[in-house]
């Protein structure tokens, strides 16, 4: 299956799961993490690393949620 067959599932991918995905793209950042090396530049790159790829969920997370008082999410 060449690209252009898969597109239509990719794209359905990308807006059906999104919040399942960068649940487990956090995840697999956070075995990443724990196989670096424990020196000062390591545990450095690992703190920032850390925080940027799982951000992204909860970001994501409330830019979903309806603001208060509003009933609906129009956005």
């Amino acid at each position: 299956m060449d690209r252009a067959e898969r597109l239509p599932q990719i794209i359905r991918m990308k807006g059906d799961n999104i919040a399942t995905r960068l649940v487990d793209f956090g995840a697999s950042v956070v075995r990443l993490v724990a196989a670096l090396p424990q020196d000062r530049p390591g545990k450095h790159i690992a703190d920032q690393l850390l925080r940027s790829a799982t951000s992204g969920g909860s970001n994501y997370e409330e830019a979903r949620a309806p603001r208060a008082g509003e009933t609906s999410c129009t956005r």
